[in-house]
């Protein structure tokens, strides 16, 4: 997978960045729920980052990232359409534009986003922490 593959944005002002780091790590797919300390919890797993490289800003999904780490996982139409789908929020919300032409999303996709103040009521589990190489 080359960088180019990605979804390239513009984050329009520079505090958007740490916005959408914040933002992403609140928009993923709700998994069954857990019992944490005895408390039930929700639990959401990200698709997506955001990756800063070159003064150049990219939307990927997890398995783009484990990609260019050397994995062998496979990036199917279905974790590109949800990428898609998390880029259109961003735009909606004013953090970013996208620079980089759309790929076809399935509109069938559908992902969970929650609200910043129930954040604390999530469980949230990231498949891919950056810089940390598995």
């Amino acid at each position: 997978m080359i960088i180019t593959k990605m979804a390239e944005v513009d984050i329009l002002l520079p505090r958007n960045f740490r916005m959408i780091q914040e933002s992403l790590k609140r928009i993923g797919i709700k998994c069954p729920s857990v019992y944490v300390d005895g408390e039930m919890k929700n639990v959401l797993m990200p698709v997506c980052h955001i990756l800063h490289k070159r003064g150049r800003y990219y939307i990927t999904h997890y398995k783009e990232l484990q990609k260019l780490d050397g994995s062998h996982e496979n990036v199917h139409p279905e974790d590109i359409s949800k990428r898609e789908l998390v880029i259109e929020y961003l735009e909606e919300w004013n953090l970013c534009k996208r620079i980089s032409d759309p790929e076809d999303r399935n509109s069938q996709e559908t992902l969970t986003v929650i609200k910043h103040s129930e954040k604390d009521d999530w469980l949230i589990i990231t498949r891919y922490q950056m810089g940390i190489k598995k």
